[in-house]
């Protein structure tokens, strides 16, 4: 794992970490069990070997990394007169400090109360020996080897770093702070054999923090990663055959509600790469989603649904709780790479208040994780950390509250309440001008570029991420590169709509200075509810008497509607695509037919009470146009117009202009199909609900059915020759299944070709990967065998203990 002689970096671990790896190091070395053993604080132990009723071993860790002997000396002094005359069995030290032959012979001298041999003193440099004699005891101790300096120089000076920067950035931040549970090897032993792991769970759960190891733990075997964001297209535009990929597509299924998150056909896209992911040994995929979305997915997605990825626990991994010892380390790890002041780190062991937090029903890793990271601006008078992180998991709102109202500026409220508007990373010049759009509605000065670049700056981190891309935004002027700016903490999304509720007119001015049509189809889902609550909020629940799971922002329709024709054709904000760095992203073409259609969606969803008559003719009239153009110069888009049709007839349009449209654009489409896509297409308008049916429909119906199947022989001759690997191969026989299924005609579906093509590439490939199986079976199950290893825990008294007194000591 590790390579060559370069230092691990023993600062990301705490001191708890630091006594768990001496531990193991001696357990592998001497061949024997031992324990951790809690003695408090004067004790003098922190590991032990007890056999044949008496100690045999006393080991003291001294957790103090990067520091030479002169600066630990005195510490070493003191720790020697606490333990003087009070051990019979081998004594031992070990410290991560820096020591010499000559340091050691005087450590055994000032230690001469007790039985230390100059053999029983490690150093670093006596560290790394026995790291590189056992190997298997890094693989364990995840933190050590994933933030090694050999390691991260791999990381950072490689291909890979360049491509997937901003993930292998954050997850390393994470790192130091994430707690092992029996999580990771499940989740490895998925990705081993079926290739694909779907993490679910809650809100702040821990969720991404996961699939952030894996995909770190991979990357340091060297996979190379690939971050999938809006589109899962994006997956096959860096797919390699035979090459060794990760790909991580995280909130797959979206934040806060499913509607409209998969974009067209993407679902069946989805469960083609899934198959395709399953199939292929060099190939991994990492997905997450809020669990009662997944559910919802498990009803509404038909290709998921016939792939049985959203309900198969070979595939799902359900992330739900946290032992109370797990909940206590990742408190302690949270406050230890805190910085957090020692007066602040030692109110939580006052009258062991650490058990509060752990302990409290509303407790999370994210909202820990806010928490330690705004208490030192929190500016609250008189209250101590312990107050402030009990009061935050008491009322998150009312933390969210403090953080929003009381440590940011009003320019910083408001771009963080305009960005809440957006569906997906957003450019920082699209996000200034929706911001100076707003501003202006409210009247207040708007804020500058410069303004906005330096809050930014301030707000990264906790609020936001930002990251650079190069962008075309027009295809005369070329490449150039841009800022595109997210949310770092989902949570603040559910704040803000839930801040709404109560102050439903502050979105007036909200709607009325958007700039873009996708941020009021963000906020249409605001006000349908489709934002699920994190956690209970107590307060809200008692102000405004919800009996529900789901929070409601009230809005005015008119306005609404009148804020959609004014963006009606301003160009789209949203950058699919925007996490594969060695891509070049463009801005999302918008198409009119699929605004239509949205506007309509909305109007059926507000009980047909957003558009007046004289507005729905208007979208008819624009449908006429479409439907009657010439195709080659204005290509009908059948998904919209099937949505606008079935929208217009339940919104009591003539029902005679309705039938007439859906013939003419029956005619259009079935004149020129390429695509099974097309074909599927073309059968569902042909069998549109709601509708008066065809005449001859039953003639209709099987003329497609028999113009499919000669176009599926076409298709298999055809992409046969053009496919370059089995992975095409398995693409293409998906495309004409899922559309040979819509048509009712799955088992008549043949694909010889393509087939025997698909059999020769994975023969091929299975040849390819032998090799590489062999090499890591017993690597990967020695992996799982370590870290699924039992462990002797230290109480959580005796873990938090150790913050008592800071960097200096850290007696066990």
């Amino acid at each position: 794992m590790h390579h060559g002689g370069v230092a691990r970096n023993y600062a990301d671990l705490s001191p708890y970490d630091f006594e768990l790896l001496v531990r193991d190091l001696l357990q592998a070395e001497l061949g024997l069990r031992l324990e951790t053993f809690p003695p408090g604080r004067d004790g003098g132990v922190d590991v032990r070997l007890h056999r044949d009723g008496s100690e045999q071993l006393i080991v003291q860790c001294k957790h103090t990394p990067g520091k030479r002997f002169s600066e630990i000396k005195g510490q070493l002094e003191r720790e020697a007169k606490k333990v003087s005359g009070r051990f019979t069995a081998t004594y031992m030290l070990v410290t991560t400090g820096s020591l010499t032959r000559a340091n050691k012979i005087e450590i055994t001298k000032i230690f001469k109360g007790v039985n230390l041999k100059e053999p029983e003193i490690w150093g670093v440099d006596d560290i790394e020996n026995l790291l590189r004699r056992h190997p298997s005891v890094e693989q364990k101790n995840f933190k050590l080897w994933i933030t090694s300096t050999a390691t991260l120089q791999m990381l950072l000076h490689s291909a890979i770093y360049q491509r997937s920067s901003g993930l292998i950035d954050h997850a390393l931040n994470q790192a130091h702070k994430y707690v092992h549970t029996e999580a990771f090897p499940i989740s490895l032993e998925m990705l081993e054999g079926h290739h694909v792991c779907v993490i679910s769970g809650e809100p702040g759960i821990g969720k991404t923090t996961l699939a952030e190891m894996l995909i770190l733990h991979h990357i340091a075997e060297g996979w190379q990663a690939y971050v999938a964001s809006e589109d899962v297209s994006d997956i096959d535009k860096v797919w390699r055959p035979n090459e060794k990929q990760i790909f991580f597509y995280d909130d797959f299924l979206g934040q806060n509600s499913l509607t409209d998150k998969l974009n067209k056909n993407e679902d069946g896209r989805l469960a083609q790469i899934i198959q395709r992911m399953k199939r292929d040994p060099s190939k991994r995929f990492v997905l997450t989603t809020r669990e009662y979305i997944l559910r919802q997915a498990a009803q509404v997605y038909e290709p998921l649904r016939r792939i049985s990825a959203v309900n198969d626990d070979r595939f799902i991994l359900k992330l739900d709780h946290y032992t109370p010892g797990q909940r206590a380390l990742i408190l302690y790890n949270h406050i230890y790479f805190s910085k957090l002041s020692l007066v602040a780190r030692q109110s939580v062991i006052e009258g062991q208040l650490y058990r509060k937090l752990v302990n409290h029903r509303n407790y999370s890793p994210r909202l820990i994780e806010l928490i330690t990271a705004t208490y030192e601006d929190s500016s609250s008078p008189g209250q101590t950390f312990a107050e402030y992180a009990h009061s935050g998991l008491e009322d998150p709102e009312h933390l969210w509250n403090i953080i929003f109202e009381y440590q940011l500026s009003e320019s910083e409220r408001n771009l963080l309440l305009v960005l809440a508007t957006f569906p997906t990373d957003v450019l920082q010049d699209d996000l200034q001008e929706a911001l100076a759009g707003y501003e202006s509605v409210r009247c207040v000065r708007n804020t500058t570029s410069r303004e906005v670049l330096s809050a930014l700056k301030r707000l990264q981190g906790t609020f936001v991420t930002t990251m650079q891309r190069k962008i075309v935004a027009d295809d005369e002027l070329g490449e150039s590169l841009a800022t595109l700016v997210r949310f770092s903490n989902p949570s603040f999304n559910d704040y803000i709509c839930r801040s709404l509720v109560l102050n439903p007119r502050e979105l007036t001015p909200i709607i009325e200075g958007c700039q873009f049509f996708e941020q009021l189809e963000t906020i249409w889902q605001w006000h349908l509810g489709l934002f699920a609550k994190s956690y209970h909020a107590h307060k809200i629940e008692e102000q405004i008497n919800l009996t529900s799971e789901r929070v409601i922002p009230i809005l005015s329709p008119r306005g609404l509607a009148a804020a959609l024709h004014r963006t009606m054709s301003r160009n789209s904000c949203q950058i699919p695509g925007t996490q594969i760095v060695n891509l070049t992203v463009r801005r999302k073409r918008f198409y009119a037919a699929s605004r239509d259609a949205s506007i309509l969606k909305m109007h059926s969803d507000s009980n047909f009470s957003l558009l007046t008559n004289q507005e729905i003719e208007q979208i008819i009239e624009r449908l006429e146009r479409r439907v009657q153009a010439d195709p080659e110069t204005f290509p009908i888009d059948t998904y919209a117009t099937r949505s606008i049709l079935s929208l217009l007839m339940r919104s009591g349009a003539r029902v005679a202009q309705l039938v007439r449209l859906r013939d003419q654009a029956y005619e259009v489409i079935t004149s020129d199909m390429s695509t099974p896509d097309e074909y599927d297409e073309a059968w569902r308008l042909l069998t549109l609900e709601g509708f008066p049916l065809f005449a001859e429909l039953e003639e209709k119906k099987n003329a497609l059915r028999d113009e499919f199947l000669a176009f599926v022989k076409d298709w298999d001759r055809v992409k046969s020759e053009e496919a370059a690997s089995g992975s095409e191969c398995e693409n293409a026989i998906e495309e004409v299944a899922s559309a040979g299924h819509t048509l009712g005609i799955p088992y008549e579906i043949r694909t010889p070709l393509l087939d025997e093509v698909r059999e020769q590439f994975d023969d091929e490939h299975d040849r390819h990967f032998e090799e590489y199986y062999q090499g890591s079976s017993s690597q990967n199950s020695s992996l799982r065998d370590v870290l699924n290893e039992a462990s002797d825990k230290r109480s959580v008294d005796e873990i938090f203990e150790t913050l008592r007194w800071g960097e200096s000591s850290t007696d066990g």
